[in-house]
């Protein structure tokens, strides 16, 4: 790019990301989000097909984290490709469609994250409207379980061979249920089945 090119879409990037107070700031006094917002301004300054981002929501507040993923998503929709890296897993959801996990330097597990998920031996099973957590014991299948008395929110991972009939039943059986949902893993717990 020519430096007028440049420094012209500097410019419209720095509006864009809420940092034009600070253009003329040295890059190490700024936080660590803005920081951030500096490096993503600097990313497609010159419209590239591949952006490498590592760690792009670390720092961000949750109207930055907004932002950076329409960013990301302006991005892919001009034809862009976006490769980044995450420990935030529940924003690697949000926004990829294909993952890899990597796990000793080697990737575990990569492809598309809705068929992965699908595929995955484990299912998340939230209940609430049960007071006690007795009949957790004998119902089937149940991998683990988290109650949590402030909600009161039985959360269960269970084995995907359970039907979500059956596990229903079992725990109208023990009361009254308000909210039963059964739904293919996170992408945190798919991460943590992986690297187990």
């Amino acid at each position: 790019m020519s430096v007028s090119a440049a420094k012209e879409q500097a410019d419209v990037w720095l509006d864009r990301l809420g940092l034009v107070d600070r253009a003329s700031d040295a890059l190490e006094k700024l936080s660590h989000g803005n920081q951030q917002r500096v490096q993503l301004a600097a990313a497609p300054l010159h419209d590239p097909d591949l952006l490498v981002l590592d760690e792009p929501f670390s720092g961000l507040d949750p109207t930055g984290v907004d932002n950076m993923k329409e960013i990301l998503s302006e991005q892919t929709a001009r034809g862009a490709a976006v490769l980044f890296s995450s420990h935030q897993l529940d924003l690697v959801e949000d926004v990829c469609d294909d993952i890899a996990i990597i796990h000793d330097g080697a990737i575990a597990r990569s492809g598309d994250l809705a068929a992965i998920r699908a595929s995955a031996a484990l299912r998340n099973v939230q209940i609430l409207g049960l007071d006690n957590s007795d009949w957790v014991a004998t119902a089937p299948g149940v991998v683990s379980h988290r109650y949590n008395p402030v909600s009161g929110v039985h959360e269960l991972i269970v084995n995907d061979d359970v039907a979500a009939e059956d596990l229903l039943h079992h725990a109208t059986a023990a009361g009254t249920i308000t909210s039963f949902s059964y739904t293919p893993p996170s992408l945190e717990d798919i991460y943590r089945e992986t690297v187990r």
